[in-house]
């Protein structure tokens, strides 16, 4: 078993601010590095209308923004099982997300997206646990069996709204079946998400 824990930070990051997130940290915190990416029509002071050289545009490109820091734990674990009718193996790998914080701009509170997603902040799901679960059987008859169990932690939706969507935990299994047939010639089958589980 091995565990190695994270305490990951970068400063004056890089990366790109969403046009919605741009528009709200601007009307939220009059930040003027936010603002000056908002450019209104010339003719009307429009904002999204029109694709023309005088519409409204949002910058939304790679900036300097301001830092991001992750903290967490990875797991390792690893057994063997020797029986009469063949080895049985069994690996864990998995990871714990204490916290996933970032900071649109130098100076603003940090968003921890740690078991949070959203459309513009956090972006995809971060659940604080997931992990994959694998079991194989080396059989005696030239053919080893494997299954796998792949879980995603629940996220809730990071946002201001009331009305607010929680991505459910989800559970995949894969099973892969891999048979000897000849000395040189393997034959390999598998099904991933054997009972056809939706994302959530």
């Amino acid at each position: 078993v091995t565990f190695d824990f994270y305490d990951i930070t970068i400063d004056d990051a890089i990366d790109t601010i969403s046009s919605a997130e741009v528009v709200r940290l601007c009307a939220k915190d009059i930040n003027p590095s936010m603002c000056n990416l908002i450019h209104r029509s010339s003719s009307n002071g429009d904002l999204w209308v029109g694709s023309n050289a005088n519409s409204g545009y949002v910058e939304a490109t790679n900036i300097n923004t301001g830092s991001f820091s992750t903290r967490g734990l990875d797991i390792d674990s690893a057994y063997n099982l020797e029986t009469s009718l063949g080895d049985i193996h069994f690996n864990l790998v998995a990871t714990y997300l204490e916290s996933l914080e970032y900071e649109a701009y130098a100076g603003a509170a940090p968003y921890d997206c740690a078991g949070q997603w959203n459309r513009d902040t956090c972006g995809q799901p971060a659940p604080k646990w997931r992990h994959i679960f694998t079991t194989t059987w080396n059989t005696p008859w030239d053919l080893d069996l494997t299954a796998r169990w792949r879980y995603f932690g629940s996220a809730d939706e990071l946002s201001e709204a009331d009305d607010l969507t929680t991505l459910d935990t989800v559970n995949y299994f894969d099973v892969v079946g891999n048979w000897q047939v000849l000395g040189n010639t393997k034959l390999q089958f598998g099904v991933n998400n054997l009972f056809d589980k939706d994302p959530k």
